[in-house]
């Protein structure tokens, strides 16, 4: 072989070596790049996975401060509602503890008032005017204190009504008295202002114009020479006929009981609202009680209402067929209030009673309309 041959030979060799070792370069490379690729996409998708997480913490996070941030507010509505109904608690209780205070200052105070002796003087009015109204047939009023007697007026008066039959005791306070006598009617009217009356279980203000008590008929004069520092008459006495006028029919207690079993009997048999009974009465004249009193019972037997009049009768409407009670000229009660019956008169039905079992139960003592 010629050394040309050789060198080509060698040439040949060298070439081939170089590009064997320049392909395993290149490869070399290419595996670098190929681990460096998948390096690059599982740090990709690990950051992914971390970043996936985290959100997931953060969501989780939120909903758990939504959460406290709920709890918290539902907390604080709680914490102000305590507060609040502590503050309505210690408010209750402070005014229950100044109403006890005021009650305690009031019994104090009545206490000592009662502890200190009603002037003689005064004492001797009270009586004075109790028994005259005892001898006119008025029972049951008992005056139970009074300060000073001043200008026709009775000044602290304490007065309880307790007329027998009729069901319910009134105690009236007040600040003065005053005693009217009509000597044309025959009437007393005795009238209290500022202050209270209890009746019925109820306790309520005196009214501003006053609040009265009629006695009628009374007899004037003895009125007026007994009490001239107290009573203020009015009017003049009605002129006495020259010829003789028939005693009016004053009926003794025996007869008295029996009419008011015969009424009561004769009411119980009606449908009204209360069960109705005849209380008292002074005198019968015509078919008519005068003085009358009459209560009201509900159907647990507790007082629903009275009437003091100055007539009480069972009339009669023959045409119509009913039968009423019929009050005249007085004072209705009630849990509603007092009203006051004017001579026209005021009418309650009695329901299931005709005019002839009425006129038979009452011996035809009745009025006709």
């Amino acid at each position: 072989m010629s050394w040309r041959a050789s060198i080509l030979v060698v040439l040949a060799a060298l070439a081939c070596l170089a590009m064997f070792w320049q392909g395993r370069t290149v490869a070399e490379l290419a595996g670098r790049e190929q681990a460096a690729a998948r390096n690059a996409e599982a740090a990709k998708a690990a950051a992914e996975q971390r970043t996936a997480a985290a959100e997931q913490r953060a969501a989780s996070l939120e909903e758990r401060n939504r959460e406290l941030a709920a709890q918290v507010a539902r907390l604080e509505r709680d914490l102000e509602g305590a507060l609040a109904s502590g503050r309505a608690i210690g408010e209750a209780v402070a005014a229950q503890i100044e109403a006890l205070q005021r009650a305690q200052v009031a019994r104090e105070s009545t206490a000592a008032l009662a502890t200190v002796p009603v002037p003689s003087g005064v004492a001797r009015c009270l009586t004075t005017l109790r028994d005259c109204l005892v001898a006119d047939s008025f029972h049951g009023l008992r005056f139970l204190a009074a300060r000073e007697v001043a200008d026709l007026e009775l000044r602290d008066v304490e007065l309880l009504d307790s007329e027998s039959g009729r069901g319910t005791s009134e105690l009236i306070v007040a600040a003065r008295m005053t005693a009217v006598l009509d000597r044309t009617k025959g009437t007393l009217v005795l009238t209290f202002y500022g202050g209270t009356r209890r009746a019925l279980g109820l306790r309520v203000d005196l009214p501003e114009a006053g609040y009265e008590k009629r006695f009628q008929p009374v007899t004037g004069p003895m009125f007026e020479e007994k009490l001239p520092y107290l009573v203020r008459a009015i009017g003049a006495y009605p002129v006495v006929a020259d010829e003789p006028q028939a005693p009016a029919a004053t009926l003794d207690p025996l007869a008295r009981r029996a009419w008011i079993e015969r009424v009561d009997a004769l009411l119980g048999k009606a449908r009204t609202d209360l069960r109705l009974r005849l209380a008292s009465f002074r005198d019968l004249r015509g078919g008519s009680f005068r003085t009358a009193q009459l209560a009201g019972y509900d159907q647990d037997k507790r007082l629903g209402m009275t009437a003091d009049c100055n007539e009480l009768a069972i009339e009669v409407d023959a045409r119509a067929g009913v039968v009423s009670l019929l009050l005249r000229d007085g004072t209705l009660r009630g849990p509603g209030g007092d009203s006051t019956i004017g001579k026209d008169g005021y009418r309650m039905l009695l329901t299931d009673i005709t005019p002839k079992v009425a006129s038979d139960a009452m011996l035809g003592m009745v009025v006709q309309r």
